[in-house]
């Protein structure tokens, strides 16, 4: 008989990740305050018990939510119309990301409450990472539909969004269990929590930033080496809502690793007008810049370049760039607004 090999139990990083920040979730500190004989509306700025040190403005939070919702609302009819499950992740995030910020009105009535201040906390501060991943696939797409390869050499167009959904999913884990310690009310959980939020933001950047990279060198390779292409204009619309995108996202990123770099309580997360201006406001941004470029509207066969119009490979004759340039020429936005026409060179495609 065969001896029997032995079993080989490896244990994923991210099982680690998750099992030592359940560990640190259980620590039992001994500084631990009693919260119930606190009042939390007397001095928010001074209470042990409130990692916000203030009280979430009303008014503010309604605004900010109801935006929010709105633009969740007007993706979900985009979809609706065209839809494209691809970039489903971005309606899913926008719509958890307005439910984190409603959930701030439970917090103004307990203050105390730490089962709405994990779930706010883990809502938005993880919601962002759909976005990310919104992204990172809408890009494979646009390098898809453009047949566009050679202009991401070495990387292939279909590796982009795995590559970097990946790790934004390492990240998001990251984040996502250290979100949960953040409102704990041992200072020695809650500080592990913010170090490893930090860390986990500091990496989220890292890639996001190779991403970034990777977007400009494809627009100026695309512009170099292909100018027919690049006249093509509706491609373009939907690249700039990219770039637009990217830009919102790492406003959002540097500020929050600001904050959490700070010793906390810091004068950023203490001050609920800089979450507003530089959290909510790239977001909400970052989410209705696709109810006007909702990329089904844009990446459609009848502009997609077939792989016989670069390379020259005979399929049909009647092909040219003159015909793909006029089917983007007779497309319209749903508004109806008009577009330059451009001139292509009367050139056919040699077969």
């Amino acid at each position: 008989m065969k001896p029997h090999k032995p079993i080989n139990i490896s244990v994923p990083y991210w099982m680690k990740i998750i099992g030592f920040s359940l560990l640190f979730s259980i620590v039992k500190a001994e500084d631990k305050i009693d919260c119930k004989a606190i009042n939390p509306f007397d001095d928010p700025e001074n209470d042990p018990c409130n990692p916000f040190r203030y009280i979430p403005n009303k008014a503010g939070t309604i605004i900010v939510a109801e935006f929010f919702t709105h633009s969740a609302f007007l993706l979900t009819l985009c979809y609706i119309h065209r839809p494209i499950k691809w970039f489903l992740v971005l309606i899913i995030g926008s719509w958890t990301h307005a439910l984190g910020l409603w959930l701030r009105l439970g917090i103004r009535i307990d203050p105390h409450s730490i089962g709405f201040l994990v779930v706010e906390e883990v809502l938005v501060v993880l919601s962002p990472c759909a976005y990310l991943a919104a992204l990172y696939i809408l890009f494979g797409k646009i390098s898809q539909h453009l047949d566009g390869g050679r202009y991401l050499r070495p990387i292939k167009p279909g590796k982009v969004a795995k590559i970097f959904v990946w790790s934004d999913v390492i990240t998001f884990m990251l984040q996502g269990n250290a979100s949960g310690l953040l409102p704990s009310k041992s200072s020695i959980v809650a500080k592990i929590g913010r170090y490893l939020l930090l860390v986990g933001l500091i990496l989220q950047l890292i890639s996001f930033m190779f991403f970034v990279y990777l977007v400009i060198v494809f627009f100026y390779r695309v512009r170099k080496e292909a100018p027919t292409i690049y006249r093509i204009r509706r491609w373009k619309r939907v690249y700039a809502a990219l770039v637009f995108s990217c830009l919102t996202l790492l406003v959002r990123s540097i500020y929050r690793i600001v904050e959490f770099a700070e010793p906390q309580p810091g004068y950023l997360y203490t001050h609920e007008i800089f979450f507003f201006c530089f959290d909510c406001l790239p977001m909400w941004l970052t989410t209705s810049t696709y109810v006007f470029y909702w990329p089904g509207r844009y990446l459609i066969d009848e502009t997609k370049v077939r792989p016989s119009i670069l390379d020259g490979v005979g399929i049909d004759n009647s092909v040219t760039l003159d015909h793909l340039q006029s089917q983007d020429d007779r497309m319209r936005l749903p508004s109806g607004s008009e577009e330059d026409h451009s001139i292509v060179n009367d050139r056919r495609v040699a077969i």
